[in-house]
């Protein structure tokens, strides 16, 4: 009989004890079966007239640090998780704690089965959290976990009111965006606005430009979208179209009062040349 090996740690001071019971036990030898590398394993055999071709089995174990791993990037109001990942160096089982001098925030929770990392970040801002994992022979790793919790989105709101248009004259309108909104913004037609031919979106600024055909209104929709924030609501924007301003034609009465004008400046430049000669 044997006691069951249990593993064995690089560096540190090693004891196996094998009892033997039973009748013609003599002759006990020891051989090594293979050789043990870093991490690995190392298998002895033994032998006594009872047990020809007993082994045992040692876990040779290193002390490099099995507890890696890096947290993805946290967001206030969004629910928070993080595990961090245990090598094959480490042996079960495992329990995880925060390091002395390590205070978890109130939000934060920490599973010490698990070792995940857990919650809701309230507010901008980085925390700093050492993990201490130790497993079955005693052996611990440390692991500093930074968290950075960025700002939550925040969703566009449009606002704006068009100016009147004239019919052959360019007209522009650009909608007022709230200045906290999550960057960058993409402008679109609402779903179910199409916009008329002499009409143009810009996609960058949301500005609308064109030059009305002719008098009329025209009401379109358009939305500012951030792939964090998402869609804002639609802003609903009328143009008003007046007809173009008439051009003023002289009438015969003005073509005559402009006539007689002219001859009557005429006849007087001509008199007044007759008395100086």
């Amino acid at each position: 009989m044997f006691d069951s090996p249990v593993p064995v740690v690089q560096g540190n001071q090693y004891n196996f004890k094998l009892t033997f019971t039973g009748d013609n036990i003599s002759g006990i030898g020891l051989r090594q079966r293979d050789n043990p590398t870093v991490g690995g394993n190392l298998l002895m055999g033994f032998s006594t007239s009872g047990f020809p071709n007993a082994t045992a089995l040692f876990v040779a174990l290193d002390d490099q640090p099995w507890l890696t791993g890096s947290p993805g990037a946290a967001t206030v109001g969004t629910p928070f998780s993080f595990t961090p990942t245990v090598t094959d160096n480490a042996v079960p089982a495992i329990s995880f704690a925060r390091a002395a001098g390590t205070t978890l925030p109130s939000w934060l929770q920490l599973n010490t089965v698990t070792g995940e990392l857990s919650g809701t970040p309230p507010a901008p801002g980085s925390t700093l959290v050492t993990l201490v994992g130790t497993d079955a022979v005693g052996r611990q790793s440390t692991l500093p976990v930074t968290i950075v919790a960025a700002p939550a989105p925040v969703q566009a709101v449009l606002s704006g009111t068009a100016g009147p248009a004239t019919a052959g004259v360019l007209f522009s309108f650009t909608p007022t965006v709230n200045a906290d909104a999550t960057q960058p913004l993409g402008f679109v037609e609402a779903p179910g606005t199409t916009l008329p031919s002499w009409l143009q979106l810009n996609a960058a600024t949301g500005e609308l430009t064109g030059t009305p055909p002719a008098a009329g209104t025209t009401t379109v929709q358009i939305i500012a979208s951030n792939a964090l924030a998402g869609d804002s609501a639609p802003l609903t924007v009328t143009i008003v179209a007046n007809a173009a301003a008439p051009v003023a034609v002289p009438t015969l009465s003005e073509w005559g009062f402009a006539l007689l004008g002219l001859l009557a400046a005429a006849l007087g430049g001509r008199r007044l040349r007759q008395r100086r000669a």
